[in-house]
């Protein structure tokens, strides 16, 4: 369900708020004005990614400055946050992401320092956001700080399966009329040589029924053909 939705999204090519998968320019034509959709490309170093064939795009995604240069799209953030990178949609952010700042400390105050995002006057923000801890890394888990959010989304954020068998809840439940099932197991040795045995032993039987009247019947034919009277025809 979750990969349809997604598909659905990325298909519909639907334009988000930024307009970070596309880029809108407008100009008159015919005395009308005319829009025209092109898909941003992402820059990040040497490498260029463009949203309308790809939807791996990725840049980091930190805290930019307040001039008209760090307002351009491909502008590099200032303050970078680790494992944060932002997508041509939102949808995409998340699941190129990772939990990797939460893990680190000092990543964390990072995020703390820059809450206001340079507007303390006008985003009051609570107290309790200083006392935020990082993550345990030494707890156990089978994901890593590094893992992407798309992989763990995938398996549900599940960190084990536990199989909880009751048949007596669902026959009360679904009330079927029969109920087949298989049984795999491994025979025991024992089981394996008395069935040889078995089996030999039947074998012995069927041969000492067979095999008499097998040689009466070859010694038989035999005596047919060697006492028939041979007949010579001359010219």
């Amino acid at each position: 369900m979750f990969k349809l939705v997604y598909n659905s999204i990325r298909l519909n090519q639907l334009v988000v708020d930024g307009a970070t998968n596309v880029g809108v320019s407008a100009r008159v034509v015919n005395g009308s004005w005319a829009f025209r959709y092109a898909p941003k490309t992402f820059r990040y170093g040497a490498s260029t990614c463009s949203c309308g064939s790809s939807s791996s795009c990725q840049k980091p995604q930190g805290f930019f400055c307040r001039n008209v240069s760090c307002l351009k799209f491909n502008a590099q953030p200032n303050r970078t946050i680790p494992g944060m990178f932002l997508g041509c949609f939102p949808i995409d952010s998340i699941l190129l992401s990772t939990l990797e700042c939460l893990y680190d400390q000092s990543c964390i105050q990072m995020l703390i320092d820059s809450r206001s995002f340079d507007f303390s006057d006008i985003v009051v923000v609570s107290d309790n956001l200083t006392n935020i801890t990082a993550l345990n890394q030494l707890a156990p888990s089978r994901f890593l700080p590094n893992t992407s959010l798309e992989t763990i989304i995938s398996q549900l954020f599940m960190e084990n399966w536990t199989t909880s068998v009751n048949f007596s809840a669902y026959f009360a439940q679904c009330q079927p009329d029969s109920c087949i099932y298989t049984l795999v197991r491994r025979h025991q040795p024992i089981f394996i040589i008395t069935n040889i045995i078995g089996l030999l032993g039947g074998l012995i039987v069927v041969l000492r029924l067979l095999v008499p009247h097998v040689v009466k019947t070859v010694q038989y034919v035999l005596d047919y053909y060697q006492k028939r009277p041979s007949t010579n025809t001359s010219q």
